[in-house]
């Protein structure tokens, strides 16, 4: 499996997987300009009908209508889970609070954008700078965190160059949650969101 393996199909690439195709696209102005000027030239021979303002017209609804419908269908992706669970986990974890996870669900807490409340890997090491000082995640139980179990449906099954990493560190969300049980109490659990919060006592 290849880095850039994925799931693909027009539908994935123009939604969910839009980051891939943003970047291609200034590479492909210069052969797209190319194409189209080939194109309008072998239409000059055609009636008035197919004259370059038709044509521009033409394209022109054709991009709107593909933009609007590439626009609606990453809402709906965003608005069916991602914003639900954002809900949930604001709804349930107030301003400046601690929370801990993975690094992969720190989307959730941007910070100047959707919350104050701060957030850690629950697998330091997965920061940035590293973990030179080696501090370890139980130091911050003294400020009672609230612990963020999350699993993506929609991923199940499928590979991702990062799964590994993201697999480990579910995998230490659960031992630090079983390890903690006695200090913990369960604010929220809900199975369709596949996400539970956990508060130290």
């Amino acid at each position: 499996m290849g880095i850039f393996d994925f799931e693909f199909s027009i539908e994935t690439l123009l939604t969910a997987r839009m980051r891939y195709l943003i970047p291609a696209i200034g590479l492909l102005l210069i052969p797209y300009s190319i194409m189209l000027q080939a194109l309008f030239e072998k239409l000059q021979s055609y009636p008035k009908l197919l004259s370059f303002r038709n044509i521009f017209v033409a394209m022109l609804l054709v991009f709107s209508v593909s933009t609007t419908i590439a626009c609606y269908k990453h809402g709906e992706f965003i608005n069916n889970y991602r914003y639900s669970v954002f809900e949930a986990i604001h709804a349930n974890i107030p301003e400046n609070a601690l929370a801990i996870g993975s690094s992969d669900d720190d989307i959730y807490f941007i910070r100047g954008f959707f919350s104050d409340a701060r957030y850690l890997s629950i697998d330091l090491n997965q920061c940035l700078a590293g973990n030179p000082e080696k501090i370890s995640i139980g130091s911050f139980i003294g400020e009672k965190p609230y612990l963020i179990m999350l699993d993506y449906p929609y991923q199940e099954g499928r590979y991702a160059p990062r799964q590994g990493t993201v697999n480990l560190e579910r995998q230490k969300m659960a031992d630090f949650v079983s390890a903690n049980k006695e200090s913990l109490g369960l604010i929220y659990n809900s199975k369709k969101l596949n996400l539970s919060i956990y508060k130290f006592r």
